[in-house]
Formats: structure tokens, C-alpha cells, sequence
């Protein structure tokens, strides 16, 4: 089983959400992948209208999530979050 030995995975956003971000960072797995907007994004962040170019931040726990509006088109962006 590979998901406790401490990978990155890229996943695309078909498959990603809020939801399996937490559950691979719980199993020592870390993610980076776009989320689409109907898919769990955090109603603080899907309800903020942002100008082009502009981007704010939601952390919860180790999760860190980018809402991004590039070019009138808004996207939320999972990474995880490492304290050092």
C-alpha cells in the first residue's frame, strides 16, 4: 500500500475535492489538484468574488487551499501545508 509512505500525487480536477485531499493527507499522503467550484469547496471561498489576477487563502489543519480568478475564470487550488 503506498498511500502511509509519504508520496505526492498530481490529480486532476476530475477527481479532486476538499474531501479526498483530507483523507490522503490522513493517510500520510500528500496532494496538489485543482478542485472545481461544485465539487466542496468551502462556501467562504466559493462565495468571494475576486478581480483577475487575484487569489485568497483558506488553512485548515494542514490543508491549504488557493481560490484563484485568472483571466474572469475562478478556480480553487488543494496543497498541503507543512509546518517546519
Amino acid at each position: 500500500n503506498n498511500l502511509s509512505e509519504g508520496r505526492e500525487v498530481i490529480i486532476d480536477n476530475w477527481y479532486m475535492s476538499v474531501g479526498l485531499a483530507e483523507f490522503l493527507l490522513s493517510k500520510n499522503t500528500y496532494v496538489t489538484g485543482t478542485i472545481r467550484t461544485n465539487r466542496g469547496v468551502p462556501k467562504e471561498l466559493n462565495e468571494t468574488q475576486l478581480r483577475p489576477y487575484q487569489s485568497c487563502f483558506i488553512r485548515n489543519k494542514d490543508l491549504l487551499l488557493e481560490y484563484v480568478n485568472v483571466l474572469a475564470r475562478q478556480a480553487c487550488r488543494a496543497d498541503f501545508f507543512l509546518n517546519v
